[in-house]
């Protein structure tokens, strides 16, 4: 926990991940451990759940890990043979006559981590042979994040490579992320409240599916840069200067798409009520998700303007209008929307727009927090939002 602390315990963290590596391997996460063919007592299954899922939390923790830094998973996804955990009502039996009576009247059987993460990647429905867990599913979301993660290190040694990554792979991810997304809507777990007495898992997979989404379409290593509290590294991340690095495109509509859905949630809540008590229910994977999805938005936005300014409103494609309407719908339900009014120009009020939703995510997430690097990354909201103003003044 130490990596989400203060940024002189940073590096002593993940010196200190690469121990944790160590023991996990030792431990075996490189090894098949079904049991689905053993007879087990309900404390001999106990143990070896609580192993399981133990080291599956590791694997989740060196990928969170990756996400926030840009650096390698400490344990790549081919490592891990582990099963998936069981599911939520087997794991929280309170008595072996409960537990007895659940495995004599469930369907369950034991999947394998890397051959359901592979029939997600081939298109294949994995609910078919009956419905995942919620920590299963966020153990999955996690592997599909780390395949792009690499997808993406591999596209960069491409020679004049003008998309983020090869169109057959772009095209494979998002199938399976829309796989992935049809077994987690089918779960009793998956809600998008950050409120639900269902449990955080549901929820807190939804901020790695729209990581995925902008990572497809996005570099992945902004996070790092813009989490540098440099404000000359910020400003030039916010220049026009840089719009040359995304590709308007379907897939990058989609991306948005999770963006502008990321923000109604906080919208729908109330911004200040979130503000004040997000340290009760929002993870650090959400901030991580509030600060790709605001850059993607602005980046996205400040390349529609320059669109707009060039051939009008008319140059866009019919989803890209949506999309700002989508946005500028947003604005209007808050305390923001008196910028919107009264602006002459469709160039001009796509910069308006711009600013107005950069000042909510730097609003999201001003409040406390007990991990020091969510008050970085509200730092950072708020540099790019004061960029982004400073820029209509002096325009």
């Amino acid at each position: 926990m130490s990596a989400w602390g203060e940024e002189v315990l940073v590096q002593d963290s993940l010196a200190m991940s690469s121990q944790l590596a160590v023991l996990a391997r030792s431990l075996g996460i490189q090894k098949p451990d079904s049991c689905g063919s053993t007879e087990l007592t309900w404390q001999e299954w106990i143990t070896h759940q609580q192993r399981r899922r133990t080291l599956l939390v590791a694997y989740c923790l060196f990928n969170l890990q990756s996400i926030i830094f840009n650096i390698p998973p400490q344990i790549p996804t081919r490592e891990v043979a582990l099963c998936l955990p069981s599911c939520e009502s087997e794991w929280k039996t309170s008595s072996q006559t409960a537990w007895k009576r659940h495995r004599a009247t469930s369907a369950q059987y034991e999947r394998s981590f890397p051959e359901t993460l592979s029939q997600l990647l081939c298109g294949q429905d994995v609910t078919q042979d009956g419905l995942l867990g919620p920590f299963s599913n966020y153990i999955l979301i996690h592997g599909l994040v780390q395949k792009i993660y690499f997808e993406r290190q591999a596209a960069d040694y491409v020679p004049h490579q003008t998309f983020p990554m090869r169109p057959q792979s772009l095209e494979n991810i998002e199938t399976a992320l829309k796989c992935w997304q049809c077994s987690w809507e089918a779960t009793w777990e998956s809600t998008l409240d950050p409120y639900s007495p269902k449990g955080p898992l549901g929820f807190n997979a939804t901020a790695l599916l729209r990581l995925a989404y902008i990572r497809l379409n996005c570099h992945s290593g902004l996070c790092h840069d813009l989490l540098s509290g440099d404000p000359i590294r910020i400003k030039s991340l916010v220049s026009d200067s840089q719009l040359d690095c995304l590709n308007r495109s379907p897939s990058l509509d989609r991306a948005v798409l999770q963006c502008i859905h990321a923000l109604s949630i906080p919208v729908r809540v109330g911004i200040p009520y979130l503000a004040r008590t997000q340290t009760l229910h929002w993870s650090v994977q959400h901030s991580i998700c509030h600060l790709e999805c605001a850059f993607l938005l602005m980046r996205w936005m400040q390349t529609i303007a320059k669109a707009v300014e060039v051939g009008g409103m008319a140059s866009l494609r019919g989803d890209e209008r949506k999309l700002v309407t989508m946005a500028r719908y947003l604005i209007q339900e808050t305390d923001l929307q008196y910028l919107m009014e009264g602006q002459a120009g469709d160039s001009l009020n796509m910069g308006f727009l711009t600013a107005s939703t950069a000042r909510l995510w730097a609003d999201i997430s001003s409040g406390i927090h007990v991990f020091n690097i969510v008050h970085r990354i509200g730092a950072s909201l708020s540099a790019i939002a004061d960029a982004l103003e400073h820029q209509l003044l002096v325009s």
